[in-house]
């Protein structure tokens, strides 16, 4: 039978949980932090506690720290697909690549639908200059989420490198299908059709560009450039 101060004791670190994450939705990391070190305090093994850390370490630039929580989380929960992810985060902010794309593997391992997961892998061979390897992975999160709004555009941009251009431009056009404000597909979507030799579609974008970013500089100088021709 479980007691009531049991059933507090159980109850309390959800809740301290839940508040750290309220903390870090608004922004607040130094309050989720405190409150996280608090909790790990009592409870060092709470790996919902440990994963929040390695995260709030990660966007606090501090890669290292967030490797430590990690680590501690895998030990305890060695077949966690989403812990797995987090290391890959954390070894492509340390620019581990190859090792980033062993942990995003052994993820997708574990959860074969983790298409978050198919994502920073394709982010990482990005950054290795792997850009037919980071396209069959932003495919195949893209298979999984059609709605993938990041995966659709970092496609485009390996397409474009690649001189893939009317790929590039479809990959664009589906971001601003999800979403018709997105500046920085349009900007993309234009510098394709410049290099497809379609420079009126172009100027149409850069100007699409600039309706939902007016301090766009990519745009506004390829706009002069293009008036001037």
């Amino acid at each position: 039978m479980t007691t009531q101060n049991d059933s507090l004791t159980q109850e309390l670190p959800q809740k301290k949980i839940d508040e750290a994450l309220r903390f870090h939705n608004d922004g607040n990391l130094v309050m989720a932090k405190r409150i996280l070190e608090e909790l790990l305090s009592l409870a060092p093994n709470d790996i919902d506690a440990l994963h929040l850390m390695c995260l709030i370490e990660v966007q606090n630039q501090n890669p290292d720290a967030a490797l430590q929580f990690i680590s501690k989380a895998l030990e305890l929960a060695p077949l966690n697909a989403t812990m797995h992810n987090s290391l890959g985060i954390v070894l492509h902010e340390l620019r581990e690549y190859d090792q980033a794309i062993a942990s995003y593997s052994q993820a997708i391992s574990i959860n074969p639908v983790f298409s978050e997961a198919f994502y920073n892998t394709g982010n990482a061979y990005c950054q290795k200059n792997d850009l037919n390897q980071a396209l069959i992975s932003y495919r195949s999160a893209i298979a999984l989420n059609t709605s993938y709004i990041n995966a659709h555009f970092n496609m485009g941009i390996a397409s474009y490198d690649l001189g893939l251009y009317l790929e590039a431009v479809e990959c664009f056009e589906r971001v601003l299908d999800l979403d018709p404000t997105h500046a920085e597909a349009y900007f993309n979507k234009g510098l394709a059709f410049e290099e497809l030799g379609r420079p009126l579609e172009a100027l149409i974008d850069f100007n699409r560009a600039l309706t939902f970013n007016p301090d766009h500089l990519g745009a506004i100088g390829r706009r002069a450039i293009l008036n001037k021709s």
